[in-house]
């Protein structure tokens, strides 16, 4: 039964072949007509020729946010409303992709061209593929650099706005240290203005002794009575002042070291970065990237071929009943 089949099979094939090899002329007339039309209907008077301009670029000095890698968020960058509002407006692509501004489609028609024009690659190198066509080369150009330079841009803003927050924050945390501070001098000021404490351990020696001497000769007075009121001053109160002068002596290292952080933020800040390390540089396209004629010639040729061929083995089937 396979061996029948089989055979029937290889019969319907050979008879095919002849079929076609019998039709060749009408075949090759069909396919040499849609070659010739498609020659013409592909040629620059039909198809405007595009140029295409490329650069390659990688993300450098970004900092990564949730779980984006920074490809990723690149592309979203290159991708966004204001780098593709920007060009369009710059090189009057309205006009370039011939779509009436006018209309209340326009923007959706425009977003349709641009996305055509414009491509994001990423590369298996970690690094960004830019590609963008116009059918005027320098155009291609003068958009791929005028893409890098305003990506760098809008990073350089959003970056900006985040070391903006942290400097502030580090600011901040510096005027607390400054307020704390200010705030214990005041309570030590007035210590040593109500009770004359000015350094405790060496006036709590100093006071001790003469107090002590006024008792061994049995002195009294009132040079005695000035040693007396301060030795109970400084009993009373010298230790909570002592205990400030550390806090304050801690609290001023501690603001050094924030004063640092915080020029370090305002630094980071005001400083000119770029984000994009250019590896290949936009070039003038000198040859056409699309359309690619000897491709639409060729599928055209062949597609009319196998079409009238399918369209003559319908036939015969039909006239064979």
């Amino acid at each position: 039964m396979s061996n029948n089949q089989e055979n029937t099979s290889l019969q319907s094939n050979q008879k095919m072949f002849e079929f076609a090899f019998k039709s060749w002329k009408l075949l090759l007339g069909i396919g040499l007509v849609a070659a010739i039309l498609a020659a013409v209907f592909s040629s620059s008077a039909f198809l405007p020729p595009r140029f295409t301009s490329k650069a390659v670029i990688y993300p450098t000095n970004t900092w990564k946010y949730g779980n984006e890698t920074i490809v990723e968020k690149m592309q979203q960058y290159l991708y966004s409303d204001r780098i593709r509002n920007a060009i369009i407006e710059k090189y009057n692509l309205y006009e370039e992709y011939d779509i009436d501004k006018d209309y209340f489609r326009a923007p959706a028609y425009m977003k349709m061209a641009y996305d055509e024009h414009f491509s994001v690659r990423e590369t298996r190198y970690q690094s960004i593929e830019i590609a963008v066509s116009s059918t005027d080369p320098e155009k291609a150009k003068n958009m791929a650099k005028d893409i890098i330079t305003l990506v760098n841009e809008i990073i350089l803003e959003f970056e900006r706005e985040k070391l903006k927050e942290v400097m502030f924050s580090e600011k901040e945390k510096m005027k607390s240290f400054e307020r704390q501070m200010d705030s214990i001098k005041a309570v030590i000021q007035d210590y040593s203005s109500k009770y004359g404490i000015l350094d405790f351990p060496n006036q709590t020696a100093e006071f001790t002794e003469g107090y002590m001497k006024f008792l061994l000769q049995s002195k009294k007075g009132k040079d005695f009575e000035v040693v007396e009121d301060m030795y109970d001053n400084l009993k009373n109160y010298g230790y909570q002042v002592y205990e400030l002068s550390k806090t304050l002596e801690k609290l001023n290292e501690t603001y050094a070291e924030q004063a640092l952080n915080y020029h370090d933020a305002y630094g980071n800040y005001v400083r000119e970065l770029d984000y994009t390390y250019v590896i290949v540089s936009p070039e003038l396209p000198t040859l056409k990237s699309y359309p690619i004629r000897w491709l639409i010639v060729s599928v055209a040729t062949l597609s009319s071929m196998l079409f009238t061929f399918i369209l003559l083995l319908i036939f015969r089937s039909t006239k064979s009943k």
